[in-house]
């Protein structure tokens, strides 16, 4: 039987972010995957225990934090840091 985990991605200022989410078990196994809407709102399926839920959005630093799913499932809401990097993009011919 499968738990839930659901929540929403903000940045620290508190707007919705773009991004993808993974749960994997200690081993490292992936349970599920997921990416948030508009709101930055996500929902993905894992079996009920520990895992580790990893967030990235292109942007931010990505952020890793253990949850524990219930049989019901849990809530967890997730805030991103602003990348201290600046994504350089190539331009053509240069």
């Amino acid at each position: 039987m499968g738990g839930l985990i659901s929540g929403r991605v903000t940045a620290t200022d508190g707007r919705p972010v773009g991004a993808t989410l993974t749960a994997t078990d200690p081993s490292g196994r992936q349970l599920g995957r997921a990416r948030t809407d508009a709101e930055g709102a996500f929902t993905l399926r894992a079996r009920p225990g520990s895992a580790l839920l990893i967030c990235s959005a292109p942007g931010y630093r990505p952020r890793a934090e253990t949850v524990t799913i219930g049989a019901g499932g849990v809530r967890h809401d997730v805030v991103l840091e602003p990348s201290d990097r600046q994504v350089r993009t190539p331009v053509a011919g240069s």
